[in-house]
């Protein structure tokens, strides 16, 4: 870290794990600062602008948690004289500012159409996962992924579509699941009977394929001795662990970087979140072109409808209509 002595007295102030997370801030710009030979607070407008944007932050929440400790260590080190020119330059980088120092490569493929998830399925041969992909991308998944560990076959009508989604409250919300090639991935979960381990691509060396679990639950955990009816449920590491490994393409041998997917892209920055994120945005989109435009309550509507907070109505809004802007680029 540039000039350790004089950003230690600053994280001083705070407590540990506020100290912790601003470090980690600071540490973001320490080429920067090794590039200019200077502490960032002797930095002018433009030699900032761009310590901000190596950052690379993938989301404006995290450009927001990177910059918001620099410019409070910048302000610190004026208001105790240690700038040379004493002006303070920070309030130029606030509000709509700040939108400059997302990644744009990140950003523009943290999020896929519907099409692009049915192909990413494709590359999966569990079923179980592809369900996992699916169900992300409907709208069920919850705190701590509750609602599709604890999602039965039989909540689910494949007539209609309606789907009984129980949240960890124990509050319960019905939605319905409008596309065919969905239902059909969920009901071929269900009927799954063994797991090919690391997508049938395992060391053939070892075992690769396991019996699973007779639960009624859509995601089934792999039966082993220890199994009980007291621990049938997957645990949400297993969840999170499938939308990481596999969907995302091979890496490379040589070079490491991921494979593209064909007819997605580049994967490397999906997540659980961003395509549970991806399903919200299709919704919106979907409903914009049947009513023309959104208005609070379809917002507040649709919120429900994915087990969102409506409180969080204004930033999942902001959210869709940034993801509407940076569609062109995409495309």
């Amino acid at each position: 870290m540039y000039n350790e002595s004089l950003k230690n007295r600053f994280l001083n102030i705070y407590s540990d794990d506020t100290a912790k997370i601003y470090k980690y801030s600071l540490l973001q710009i320490s080429e920067s600062e090794e590039f200019y030979k200077k502490d960032i607070f002797d930095f002018n407008y433009d030699q900032l602008d761009n310590a901000f944007k190596s950052i690379r932050s993938k989301t404006m929440s995290g450009v927001r948690r990177n910059v918001s400790p620099i410019l409070e260590y910048i302000r610190w080190a004026n208001k105790n004289g240690f700038v040379k020119s004493k002006i303070d330059i920070t309030n130029l980088f606030m509000g709509d500012k700040l939108k400059d120092y997302v990644w744009k490569h990140a950003h523009i493929n943290s999020y896929i159409y519907r099409e692009e998830m049915y192909v990413i399925c494709e590359q999966l041969i569990n079923p179980i996962d592809r369900a996992i992909i699916v169900l992300a991308f409907e709208g069920i998944d919850g705190k701590g992924h509750f609602e599709m560990i604890n999602l039965k076959y039989s909540d689910i009508d494949f007539q209609t579509g309606k789907v009984h989604v129980a949240n960890e409250k124990g509050d319960i919300r019905e939605i319905v699941i409008t596309y065919k090639k969905s239902l059909d991935i969920l009901k071929e979960a269900q009927k799954q009977n063994t797991y090919l381990i690391g997508n049938g691509e395992a060391n053939r060396s070892k075992r690769t394929e396991f019996e699973l679990t007779d639960t009624p639950y859509i995601i089934r955990k792999i039966n082993r001795p220890n199994t009980s009816k007291n621990n049938e449920l997957v645990s949400s590491g297993f969840i999170a662990s499938k939308a990481t490994k596999f969907f995302k393409g091979k890496r490379d041998v040589v070079t490491g970087e991921f494979v593209e997917i064909p007819f997605v892209g580049d994967c490397e920055f999906l997540n659980l979140q961003n395509i549970f994120k991806s399903g919200y945005f299709d919704y919106c989109m979907n409903l914009e072109n049947e009513k023309g435009e959104l208005k609070t309550q379809d917002y507040k509507d649709i919120c429900i409808r994915f087990g969102i907070n409506p409180n969080n109505i204004q930033s999942y809004k902001a959210q869709y209509l940034d993801w509407k802007k940076i569609l062109s680029e995409r495309d």
